[in-house]
């Protein structure tokens, strides 16, 4: 009986309903009031999930993009860093031959810094290039700031080059205003910041931050190579001449390529020669 009423109901509702009609039944507004809000919400839910498998896909490309990129910024990161490196030595090697100017009667060769000496009692570094280069004992080592050393030991294909620095170094040196002669001693590692200018005579006229250059002195570096300025001033321990302290302008720490003067041959002794010279022995000093 159920069954059969609530099935006429609807045979009378479809028939109230069909065909055209002015407007709306009270139960059809309700009805379509309440059934709207859920239709508009079941819409926008199939629009997202239609939208899912596009969304996963989408995503790989956007990793895979992701990567290559950061690859190309990683490969582009590393071209900077070899230009610029590159544009660093260009500017350091230009500075050396600069010093050519000052060396016009020299031959001299650019030379790579190879290694360096960790030991406290004596400081060397030793660079690319020996006797298939032409180098020898003695040829002075300069870069764009000053001078350097000399070299000592010969190989080959590398030399060992004492630096001025060295406790058993000496260089004829003069104060360039004044012409106060003297000799530049090293310090050691310990002290590589600043040199000793001794034997000066005591009525010498030198002051400050004057500029010491090489004397010429002794045959074994040309005069006029820079070596550093002077920062103190004091009478030795006997009192009858002076002694200077002298700051260095290379900076041996950062000591990269460096010039050897390798002209006039006739001025250095064995040439042709792989031996190498004790670095106990001075001939300078």
């Amino acid at each position: 009986m159920l069954a059969g009423f609530l099935t006429l109901l609807l045979l009378i509702c479809a028939a109230l309903t069909a065909g055209d009609r002015a407007g709306l039944t009270m139960v059809e507004r309700g009805l379509r009031d309440v059934i709207t809000p859920i239709r508009r919400g079941a819409l926008v839910v199939s629009e997202k999930i239609r939208f899912i498998p596009g969304f996963f896909t989408g995503f790989e490309q956007l990793m895979e993009e992701n990567s290559r990129l950061k690859n190309e910024v990683a490969r582009l990161q590393n071209e900077v860093g070899y230009l610029e490196e590159a544009g660093l030595e260009n500017v350091r090697l230009r500075r050396v031959l600069d010093m050519k100017e000052t060396i016009a009667d020299w031959q001299s060769t650019v030379a790579q810094v190879i290694a360096r000496d960790n030991l406290t009692w004596y400081s060397a570094i030793t660079i690319e290039g020996g006797l298939n280069k032409g180098f020898a004992r003695n040829m002075p080592v300069v870069t764009a700031e000053g001078l350097v050393g000399r070299i000592v030991a010969v190989s080959d294909n590398s030399a060992e080059v004492r630096l001025i620095i060295d406790r058993d170094s000496a260089v004829g040196a003069m104060v360039q205003v004044s012409r106060a002669n003297g000799v530049v001693e090293g310090g050691g590692r310990s002290s590589k910041e600043q040199l000793s200018m001794i034997h000066i005579p005591y009525d010498a006229k030198i002051n400050l931050n004057q500029v010491v250059i090489s004397s010429g002195l002794g045959g074994n570096y040309p005069h006029g190579l820079r070596i550093g300025y002077i920062t103190k001033v004091s009478p030795d321990q006997g009192g009858l001449m002076l002694k200077a302290t002298v700051k260095p302008f290379v900076d041996f720490d950062r000591l990269e390529e460096v010039l050897v003067l390798t002209s006039p041959p006739q001025q250095y002794s064995d040439v042709g020669s792989s031996v190498e010279e004790p670095l106990e022995d001075d001939e300078d000093k």
